[in-house]
């Protein structure tokens, strides 16, 4: 009985490592679509894909969407609103907005990949992850979390009300109108050109 639970342990251990593997060599692929440290650009895009493997429905059309998405608002590296390089700079540039007034020592500013923003955003995804991003709303500078937050924003509608399934499902495919899962139809061509490059990258 030992030796079939270690060899049943040792099928999985292989199993674990080949998939790993496999994610990481698609991760390094899609990093030469754009411009970027091949290094850096493979690690966001690999924990990206990760996100999406527990969070998304397995639709390789909304990854590449959500890619092309990472790719344009952040080039794959979590930043605070306005770009700001700290936390006193952001509260600054978002002090006339309507989620910009602080709330028990915190600004709940748009912080990640995407940029989330509001108390109840970060207190609904937070609970999704399992992480406090009420209390230290920075966590969603953290790419690996970051990753998470991006996936489930898109796929869930919490960045607009919108969620990607209205655009990309059985029925058809709608890059361009993605866009409004994020911001509007602002830049929403060139996403969507992108969102075909990271495609036939996954394909």
């Amino acid at each position: 009985m030992q030796k079939k639970v270690i060899a049943l342990l040792s099928i999985l251990t292989l199993a674990y490592i080949t998939q790993y593997l496999s994610r990481l060599t698609s991760a390094k692929k899609l990093s030469k679509i754009t411009s970027m440290s091949d290094s850096n650009k493979s690690r966001a895009i690999f924990l990206i894909e990760s996100a999406f493997k527990k969070y998304g429905d397995g639709d390789k059309r909304k990854l590449a969407y959500i890619l092309a998405t990472a790719d344009h608002e952040s080039k794959f590296t979590p930043s605070r609103e306005c770009f700001a390089k700290d936390d006193k700079s952001a509260r600054e540039c978002v002090k006339n907005r309507s989620y910009g007034k602080e709330i028990n020592g915190n600004v709940y500013y748009g912080r990640g990949l995407v940029q989330l923003t509001w108390y109840s955003n970060y207190k609904r995804v937070g609970d999704i992850i399992g992480e406090n991003l009420v209390e230290n709303p920075d966590l969603a500078l953290d790419l690996k979390i970051s990753s998470k937050i991006i996936v489930i924003g898109m796929m869930f509608g919490v960045f607009t009300g919108i969620s990607l399934k209205t655009y990309i499902n059985e029925s058809f495919v709608d890059f361009e109108n993605s866009r409004r899962v994020v911001n509007g139809q602002d830049r929403a061509k060139i996403i969507a050109n992108m969102a075909e490059q990271y495609l036939a990258g996954l394909l």
